[in-house]
């Protein structure tokens, strides 16, 4: 009885104290990517019902920032474009960044500080030939809790 009591701990112990595997929550990656927040100043004009403001979601992954923006003019309802071209000083907390503007004309341009709980800075649309700024917006956005 002693052979198979010292063959079973041999062989299958060892499978039980392993730990498991689960396909895609590796603890490295889930720690590369983090869920910075959403950041709004989303309003309802309370008479006429229409929308206005932004709201941008924002990521980390490594040391770098990434995200989506939605601008609401007028129109309750926005498409969510990816930000690029993302310059981030942590020290500081600068961020700029661009995204398309509704045509491929322009595009929309964001430089600020980014806090704890608020975005600030100024959003600027920019047509792409002529560099032209032809709006420019002072905000800021505060962190969805």
């Amino acid at each position: 009885m002693r052979k198979v009591i010292y063959i079973f701990t041999l062989f299958v112990l060892p499978f039980f104290s392993a730990k498991p595997l689960i396909a895609g929550s590796h603890s490295s990656d889930a720690s590369k990517n983090q869920n910075i927040g959403l950041f709004s100043n989303f309003t309802v004009n309370g008479e006429t019902g229409d929308c206005g403001g932004y709201e941008l979601w924002l990521f980390k992954k490594d040391d770098s920032l990434y995200g989506q923006l939605a601008v609401y003019e007028g129109n309750c309802t926005a498409e969510k474009k990816k930000i690029g071209d993302v310059k981030y000083n942590s020290k500081t907390g600068m961020l700029s960044f661009k995204t398309a503007y509704y045509t491929n004309e322009s595009l929309w341009i964001f430089k600020g500080i980014l806090q704890s709980n608020t975005l600030s800075g100024t959003f600027s649309v920019v047509t792409k030939a002529s560099k032209e700024k032809t709006f420019e917006d002072r905000v800021v956005l505060s962190k969805a809790p």
